[in-house]
């Protein structure tokens, strides 16, 4: 059969009718989103979460005047309320994949946890452990359907697009005090739930606040940041980016005091999140590893500039200009990920991507950050299969810290990830070794 042929044969497979439905339902792309959502209600696939209104000064589009109207959120209780008693779910999105028929697991399980997490915050003890759910807030900007905002998150708090912010910040901390008191509530009181004619009564802890530098800094009233002297809010140090053995930011110890990092005057609402010794401290901000390293951060950086040391200084992928060499890559890097089943949404290596007009230029990353751990995962096995007859004799010692630093970098992260929730304490201390690994070399 010839290739022409064998393309034009119709590819059999699973059919999922679910999918199918849902494709034939999106129609034009102008009204993709309407009839997405169209499609949820008719097949019976929302969750009933009551919506709550929250007086909200916002900025109405093209008109600069701030007005206060009705804003729509989703409070966490009637989250955790909707998903307990609905008999589709039973809990099952608060309970660890466990439902309320695995009460007891259940129980255990959450005991497990703040067992094991008062290791980690002394300051979260909850008074009923087996009853109670730990919630993180995270805060990041949405984007859709013709970059328009995405309303599909998980327990989706509410949305607000960045055009209708008020210029003092007044909106975002209006809500984020609703969400604060309705925290405070759970915590206190607890929720109560109705199931197969049985009352259960469930808590809240807020454990802290995970986001992309913007958010963290509105949310937080912070004067720390990328474009501010001081950068890092968690450590005081100016030169937060040497993290060599002689720095004393790599030996602060855990829980160590620095500097506060909130703008004077009043403070953020978020910071009443109770217990007021933690939800006031620096240590309720935790730090989002793949907005630091893989979406936009200096993990992307780094395979970028493993990729233009591998062309240019190597030149691994043949002895032409720069840009045929990274054409050459890209196909040997495209090939990789057919032959592992992996998918990725960059379309070439160029100058572009790399975002570099020239060689002089750093290398800033390519694609999203679901492409950093593809590219990292094929560079390893590049440096893996390099011998030192393929590469001139100036570059050998660089390349070495070059393949150890990815190396340490990827077994981090697979650690890490497949780890799940726990690691016990040889993964841990893995974990750690190759994290420092990598902090070394870069």
């Amino acid at each position: 059969m010839s290739w022409a042929a064998f393309w034009r044969e119709p590819i059999l497979g699973i059919t999922n009718p679910e999918f199918s439905g849902l494709a034939r339902s999106l129609g034009r792309e102008s009204n993709a989103s309407r009839n997405l959502y169209r499609y949820i209600l008719r097949k019976n696939k929302a969750l009933p979460i009551p919506i709550t209104f929250v007086q909200t000064p916002v900025r109405k589009k093209k008109n600069v005047k701030v007005k206060i109207i009705p804003w729509p959120c989703m409070l966490l209780t009637d989250w955790v309320k909707v998903c307990m008693e609905d008999p589709k779910y039973r809990g099952r999105f608060f309970l660890g994949g466990h439902t309320l028929d695995t009460l007891e697991q259940a129980e255990d399980m959450l005991e497990t946890f703040w067992h094991r997490y008062a290791k980690v915050e002394t300051a979260l003890s909850p008074t009923h452990p087996r009853r109670t759910i730990p919630v993180f807030l995270h805060g990041d900007e949405g984007r859709g359907l013709v970059h328009r905002n995405t309303f599909n998150t998980r327990m989706l708090f509410t949305v607000v697009p960045s055009a209708q912010y008020a210029p003092d910040g007044s909106t975002l901390q209006c809500l984020m005090e609703t969400l604060t008191q309705d925290l405070n509530r759970a915590r206190e009181t607890g929720i109560e739930v109705c199931v197969d004619g049985k009352r259960l009564t469930w808590w809240i802890q807020f454990a802290g606040t995970k986001g992309d530098w913007p958010f963290l800094r509105s949310c937080y009233k912070l004067y720390s940041g990328f474009t501010s002297l001081r950068v890092c809010h968690a450590c005081s140090g100016v030169d937060w980016y040497d993290v060599s053995a002689g720095n004393p930011v790599r030996s602060m110890p855990k829980g160590a005091e620095v500097e506060d990092p909130f703008h004077q005057g009043d403070m953020a609402a978020i910071r009443f999140a109770e217990p007021i010794e933690f939800g006031q401290s620096v240590r309720a901000l935790k730090i989002d590893i793949a907005h630091c390293y893989a979406i936009s951060g200096f993990g992307k950086d780094d395979i970028a500039s493993t990729l233009v040391f591998l062309a240019v200084r190597c030149s691994i992928f043949g002895h032409a200009s720069f840009e045929a060499q990274l054409e050459e890559a890209f196909c040997h890097f495209k090939e990789w990920t057919r032959q592992k089943g992996k998918r990725t949404t960059v379309t070439e290596f160029s100058k572009t991507t790399l975002k570099i007009s020239s060689l002089q230029d750093f290398p800033a990353g390519l694609g999203k950050g679901s492409d950093c751990a593809v590219i990292s995962a094929w560079l390893e096995f590049v440096l893996q299969k390099l011998s030192w007859e393929d590469v001139p004799e100036q570059c050998r010692d660089l390349l070495q810290v070059v393949k150890w630093g990815n190396a340490s970098a990827n077994a981090f992260f697979r650690l890490v990830y497949s780890g799940s929730t726990w690691l016990d304490r040889q993964q841990a201390k893995l974990a750690v070794q190759h994290g420092w690994a990598f902090t070394d070399t870069w």
